[in-house]
């Protein structure tokens, strides 16, 4: 999986490449980790190029979002299978889903 960040007006953005399981997960985890301190407005996670999200790959955006402390955890450009696992999850109660947002 390729991840790439980028800040821009209060927002943080992590765009990512390739599939979301446990053989990737903990790679997310320490970007996310690394990055929540310093997220101003909002974080967005960009998912035009995941094709697969796993439980371990849910269970990493719950615990970000819990560090977000009310700040807006939006997920961007989800194809179906993955909005799929969200719906299923109860997860799209949680977070922000939407289209493209920029």
């Amino acid at each position: 999986m390729e991840i790439s960040v980028k800040k821009e007006n209060g927002t943080t953005e992590v765009a990512l490449d390739g599939r979301l399981d446990s053989s990737t997960a903990e790679k997310l985890n320490a970007v996310l980790t690394k990055e929540l301190d310093s997220v101003e407005r909002e974080l967005v996670i960009e998912m035009k190029n995941v094709d697969f999200i796993s439980s371990i790959g849910l269970r990493v955006f719950v615990s970000a979002y819990k560090k977000l402390n009310g700040k807006p955890f939006i997920i961007k450009n989800p194809n179906s299978s993955v909005q799929e696992v969200l719906k299923l999850s109860g997860l799209l109660k949680v977070f922000q889903v939407v289209p493209n947002r920029f």
